[in-house]
């Protein structure tokens, strides 16, 4: 696993919140007391999500969109990993708000994640759960930077590989987030990450995937998990024409792009940052 020197002195701090996988504290370096950090511990009953997150972290260093991984260890029985803390969240900067709605910074953000998709899936990992919690950002002057993070249930991939195995009633990531090809228990592919990154977008811009509301009185029924899943699966379906209007077109063209894709196809990623990249470099764009 990597870690740093064990020179570098860390110290736990404030307790930040919980996951799914164990809890997130606040971390100091005591040599470097600006930097920002976050230790998270995982139980055991995780312990191949923390191997997973790991690897990930391990194959992906270096990247921009990726937070360094400083150390990693078993404490009292719980496997922790301290990374760099990103100022907020995409999800945090919505709801702290008002979020830029032109279509210029949309495009720019647009770019920048797509960008940082490209990298990861051509590292050979697919992330399994994009979403607003787990897009960090940074910022630096008059740019917003995303950072990418949370590869607990990530996966290898490679182009031209065949799907997997459909598992029914069984699904990684956020039903809200993720692609009908997931949901109904398929292995995530790149497509599929850009769904969910298209679902995300509208979320947090638009404020309008339509199925939240219906999915509220799902989770209230007595269904199984797997007709619970079908259920998200039609009503996606359904509710996907409703988009038109909530982002720039550009924007849903890349969701088309990518719904039409099978499990081991290569997104046109060149062709869609193009298109960002000069919808970014538009001046006077209108707002949505």
């Amino acid at each position: 696993m990597p870690t740093t020197s064990s020179k570098v002195k860390l110290r736990q701090g404030a307790f930040i919140g919980s996951g799914a996988t164990g809890d997130v504290y606040e971390c100091h370096n005591t040599q470097k007391p600006k930097e920002k950090l976050v230790i998270k511990y995982t139980t055991p009953k995780y312990r191949k999500d923390f191997d997973t997150e790991c690897r990930a972290y391990k194959k992906l260093s270096g990247l921009p969109c990726i937070p360094r991984l400083l150390r990693t260890g078993i404490a009292q029985g719980r496997c922790f990993l301290v990374i760099e803390r990103m100022p907020c969240t995409l999800e945090e900067y919505h709801d702290d708000g008002p979020i830029p709605k032109t279509t210029q910074f949309i495009a720019k953000l647009t770019y920048d994640l797509l960008k940082a998709m490209q990298s990861i899936h051509l590292g050979g990992i697919v992330h399994g759960d994009i979403k607003p919690d787990n897009i960090g950002l940074r910022f630096k002057k008059s740019r917003v930077l995303p950072c990418i993070f949370d590869f607990g249930v990530a996966s290898q991939w490679e182009a031209g590989a065949v799907a997997p195995q459909a598992r029914r009633g069984s699904m990684t990531g956020t039903d809200v987030f993720a692609s009908v090809n997931v949901l109904a228990g398929e292995a995530p592919s790149p497509r599929d990450d850009i769904i969910s990154l298209v679902y995300t977008l509208i979320d947090v811009f638009a404020d309008n995937l339509p199925w939240r509301w219906e999915m509220g009185f799902l989770s209230l029924s007595k269904l199984t998990r797997r007709a619970e899943l079908r259920s998200i699966i039609r009503i996606k379906k359904k509710a996907t024409a409703g988009f038109h209007g909530t982002v720039p077109a550009e924007v849903l063209d890349l969701l088309d792009h990518d719904s039409s894709l099978n499990f081991g196809d290569i997104p046109d990623y060149d062709r869609f940052l193009g298109i960002f990249q000069q919808l970014a470099a538009t001046t006077n764009s209108p707002s949505l």
